[in-house]
């Protein structure tokens, strides 16, 4: 169940500082921070499994965005979601209409989740934007679950008091290595066979 705002303004403690002309029907509206992060280096070859990314910092108000350009930003709000709750970040819908996305991907805030939240940036307009810090950037939509989760978050994420670049993951990464040979592709170790079809003649036919 989406949370209404009489539901979110119990959340009050849980949300510094917690703004009530930014609470909206069923969300809560939230601010830029001071800072991006902005690729120290570009063009570069690079593995997600293996390097490390490295960032410049910049100011927000000294760093115009181009066309195609992204910066990692951070919200003026440091967040503690309940256990019994989760988070998704949206924009806000004047920004969108600007051409700013505020995230690629990353979404969702897990139970238990303390920090500010990072915002991954792109400039998709044709224009040179320039953004401000304390602008309204997003907003925050709440959802309640049916039960507790048997763990809350406490990944390498946790108590972001600013912007934070891409940590590597602590699990190894597996590579498994995929051969093909005849009409069927064999993998090594915990690989599988794949079924080409008896009209495949290249052995690079679409999975059926």
């Amino acid at each position: 169940m989406i949370l209404p705002d009489n539901m979110i303004r119990p959340l009050r403690d849980n949300i510094e500082p917690f703004v009530e002309d930014n609470l909206q029907p069923a969300s809560l509206d939230i601010t830029l921070g001071d800072k991006f992060l902005v690729e120290k280096f570009k063009g570069r070859v690079m593995d997600p499994t293996v390097d490390k990314m490295e960032y410049r910092p910049v100011a927000v108000e000294e760093k115009l965005l181009k066309p195609g350009e992204f910066v990692l930003g951070a919200t003026q709000e440091f967040i503690h979601v309940p256990d019994n709750l989760t988070a998704m970040l949206a924009g806000k819908s004047t920004i969108a209409r600007w051409g700013i996305r505020v995230h690629i991907t990353a979404g969702w805030i897990d139970p238990g989740y303390r920090g500010k939240v990072t915002l991954e940036i792109v400039n998709d307009s044709s224009n040179i934007i320039q953004l401000h810090p304390g602008m309204l950037i997003g907003q925050l939509v709440f959802l309640e679950m049916k039960k507790k989760p048997d763990q809350v978050y406490r990944g390498k994420y946790q108590d972001s008091m600013d912007v934070v670049g891409a940590r590597k993951e602590k699990k190894k990464f597996k590579k498994t290595i995929i051969t093909m040979h005849d009409n069927q592709s064999a993998a090594n170790d915990g690989g599988f066979d794949r079924d080409v079809g008896s009209d495949c003649d290249s052995g690079l036919c679409p999975v059926r």
